[in-house]
């Protein structure tokens, strides 16, 4: 299936529906990590991974 039928299959949201009522379509895809820095940068939007919490602690026993 196409990644986006995937989405609105479990989301129930059609990423390629323009909301003008046509259709959008990818035209490519940046996979490289430097220019994907270089394209959120020029943005000004967040390029960093965010700060992830630590695990929690095991809170219980499993009963096997």
């Amino acid at each position: 299936m196409h990644w986006a039928e995937l989405i609105k299959r479990v989301f129930l949201e059609d990423v390629l529906q323009c909301p003008c009522g046509g259709r959008r379509r990818v035209l490519s895809m940046v996979m490289n990590r430097d220019s994907i820095e270089v394209i959120l940068r020029h943005q000004e939007l967040p390029w960093e991974k965010p700060v992830r919490a630590p695990p929690r602690r095991f809170q219980g026993e499993m009963g096997y």
